[in-house]
């Protein structure tokens, strides 16, 4: 009997805490959806690839392209305008046909073929070099199996060709027919002789160059990390340290004092944007050399003050609006979920359906990331910030957000 009754005062406890119900509920859910939705490989809208083909021959690899991808055919000196059309969204992928590819294979040779793409963005670029090898496969398949065929004819005329050289030693001894056939001998040899062995196994080699000039290539991922790691931690720390305000009615002296709202929330964000610049020193030289010296550092320093006060107002919106510790928490948790994938780290958000495509453009997580990116790999300058108007909107949104909750919950 004192088991059950200690399984009903718990059983009432947690009735009471709706709130808490739900979100343990929730976060499951979210995150099954989460998982299921990132190892999904099918992209949700057309890859438009930019395609130069220099190569008249090369008719089979250009049709195994198109269809997968949604191919713009590009003419003329084609790479500087394929290397635009990627920087400017007009193209996830450029990809150039030498003039010499089709010989290449027919002599049995590797041959190259060139890939331009995101380098600002490696999560699509590792996709689309994913889609690419698939649509390959097919092309490359049978690719090797003509190759066999053509040795395999080679060596049956090679055969022929000994039989009635045999022939003709032995009825004549000597003649120019003989020398003739002798000589299609060693230069079919030859072609045999100059073969490249590993082209059995990758006839078609991608060489890929990056679109962007980066000043700071490894910025790329302390961009990306420092994203992730100053909105984890500024939910939790924010949110626990307004808590610990309310909870010890330091929010209603602080009003008593006549210590107006936005006080408080500019030493709350000043604060936390010093604890979380010294993660970013942390964080910072180990994606970066010497090349962290080309940098603007007045774009830099901006761009993260600024994301720093987005996710710190933020972590103080769910403070303000959590009942508990424990609520916090949890909200913490769901919203960095759903931050994560719809910001693309997960899966790239380029290839998101429309409708989840401008949910993610417009979500603080992925305007922070490319603010970030800006300035850690770029180089930009702080007039050259394309990011930092709307990431600024934000900051005044949850600004505001946050001094209404201040106002008129507590």
């Amino acid at each position: 009997m004192k088991l059950w009754s200690l399984l009903r005062k718990e059983y009432l406890l947690t009735m009471r805490r709706k709130k808490f119900i739900f979100m343990i509920l929730l976060l499951p859910l979210l995150i099954g959806v989460v998982y299921q939705l990132s190892t999904n490989l099918q992209p949700g809208v057309e890859i438009k690839v930019a395609l130069c083909n220099l190569d008249e021959e090369s008719v089979d690899l250009v049709e195994a392209l198109k269809e997968r991808f949604s191919v713009v055919e590009v003419a003329g000196e084609c790479e500087a305008q394929i290397k635009e059309m990627i920087r400017e969204k007009e193209a996830f992928l450029g990809i150039i046909i030498p003039r010499d590819f089709t010989r290449k294979l027919e002599d049995l040779n590797k041959s190259e073929i060139y890939l331009f793409y995101d380098n600002s963005n490696p999560v699509l670029a590792s996709y689309l070099e994913f889609f690419f090898q698939l649509s390959l496969r097919n092309y490359e398949n049978a690719l090797l199996s003509k190759a066999g065929e053509g040795i395999r004819e080679e060596v049956t005329k090679i055969e022929g060709l000994l039989e009635a050289a045999k022939l003709l030693v032995g009825l004549v001894g000597y003649g120019t027919e003989l020398m003739d056939n002798l000589n299609q001998i060693q230069e079919m040899l030859s072609k045999i002789k100059r073969m490249d062995v590993t082209f059995i196994t990758e006839p078609v080699v991608p060489v890929k160059e990056g679109a962007f000039e980066l000043k700071n290539e490894k910025g790329i991922g302390a961009a990306i990390t420092f994203s992730i790691l100053t909105l984890f931690t500024a939910l939790l720390l924010v949110s626990s340290s307004v808590i610990w305000d309310r909870e010890r009615k330091f929010l209603l002296r602080l009003r008593t004092s006549g210590t107006p709202n936005l006080t408080y929330i500019l030493s709350k964000t000043l604060f936390f944007d010093l604890v979380l610049t010294v993660q970013f020193l942390v964080i910072f030289p180990l994606f970066s050399s010497f090349s962290w010296l080309e940098l603007n550092l007045v774009s830099l320093l901006v761009s993260i003050l600024v994301v720093t006060s987005i996710n710190t107002l933020l972590g103080m919106l769910i403070g303000i609006f959590s009942e508990n510790q424990g609520i916090a928490i949890l909200l913490s948790l769901l919203l960095t979920l759903p931050f994560l994938f719809i910001s693309g780290i997960f899966y790239p958000s380029e290839l998101f359906p429309q409708p989840l495509r401008f949910i993610s453009d417009v979500f603080p997580l992925s305007n922070e990331m490319n603010l970030l990116k800006e300035s850690m790999a770029f180089g930009y300058s702080l007039q050259e910030l394309k990011n930092l108007n709307v990431n600024l909107t934000y900051l005044l949104l949850f600004f505001l957000l946050s001094w209404l909750g201040l106002r008129f919950r507590h």
